[in-house]
C-alpha cells in the first residue's frame, strides 16, 4: 500500500546563506519542512515544521512560489 501525505518545504536564504536539513541517516539534504497537519494551509505548516525541527522562528510565507510532485520510498 502507498503512503500518500502532503508535505510541505521552504527556500530560506539569509545573508546569502540557504537552509537545509541535514538527514545523518540516509546522507543527504533537504530544505527544511515536513508533513502538513489537518486544517494548515502551507504556510503554516511551513512556520510549524521550521519551529519544531530547527527551531527556527519564521512567518508564514505571503506567496506560494510552486509545487512540485515527488515520490519516496524509503529501504526497508
Amino acid at each position: 500500500m502507498e503512503d500518500r501525505s502532503v508535505s510541505v518545504r521552504g527556500i530560506i536564504i539569509h545573508q546569502n546563506l540557504l537552509l537545509v536539513e541535514w538527514w545523518s541517516n540516509s546522507g543527504v539534504c533537504f530544505p527544511p519542512g515536513g508533513r502538513i497537519s489537518v486544517g494548515e494551509d502551507l504556510g503554516q505548516a511551513l512556520s510549524r515544521e521550521l519551529r519544531e525541527e530547527l527551531g527556527v522562528d519564521i512567518p508564514p510565507p505571503g506567496r506560494h512560489l510552486g509545487t512540485i510532485l515527488s515520490r519516496w520510498q524509503e529501504d526497508g
